[in-house]
C-alpha cells in the first residue's frame, strides 16, 4: 500500500509475523519417501536408468514449516532517514493502540522525503543556472 502527499510517496504493508520450525516428517510422508527410494533402488537393480534418474532422491516434505504468529506488523519500505519504520504486536503492545504513533511516523517521513527533494530539486536548478552560465561563457 502507499499513501502520497503531493509528489512523496511512503510504501508500507501490514503483515502477520511468522517463524519458522524444522519439519517434523508425518508417518505418511515417511512412507513416502521409503516407496519411492524402494522404487528407486528397484530401477537400479534392474538397470533401468531412465527410471532411476527420474526419481527424486530429495526428501519430499520442506526442510522447514512457517508458523502464523497471529502477531501484526506495520513497516514502512525503503529508507526512513533514521526515523522508525516498524510497529508490531509485542508483549504489552498490540499494534491496534499503536496507530497514532505509525501515522506520526507516516507524518515524519513525509516531512523528512518532501525536505529532501525540495533540497534536490534546489541543487539540481543550481546546477542547471551554472551550466547554463559556463555554456554562454564559452560561446555555447
Amino acid at each position: 500500500m502507499k499513501i502520497m502527499v503531493d509528489q512523496d510517496i511512503v510504501a508500507f504493508t501490514l503483515i502477520d509475523k511468522t517463524r519458522r520450525e524444522k519439519h517434523i516428517p508425518t508417518a505418511a510422508e515417511q512412507d513416502h519417501l521409503a516407496r519411492r527410494q524402494a522404487r528407486r533402488r528397484a530401477a537400479t537393480d534392474r538397470g533401468d536408468w531412465d527410471l532411476h534418474s527420474s526419481i527424486r532422491y530429495v526428501t519430499p516434505w520442506p526442510e522447514y514449516d512457517t508458523i502464523d504468529t497471529g502477531q501484526l506488523a506495520f513497516l514502512i519500505e525503503g529508507w526512513s532517514h533514521g526515523l522508525r519504520k516498524t510497529w508490531a504486536d509485542g508483549k504489552t503492545q498490540c499494534i491496534e493502540t499503536l496507530v497514532d504513533a505509525i501515522v506520526a511516523g507516516l507524518k515524519a517521513i513525509l516531512a523528512c522525503d518532501k525536505e529532501r527533494r525540495e533540497e534536490r530539486e534546489l541543487r539540481e536548478r543550481q546546477w542547471a543556472e551554472e551550466w547554463v552560465k559556463v555554456m554562454r561563457q564559452h560561446g555555447g
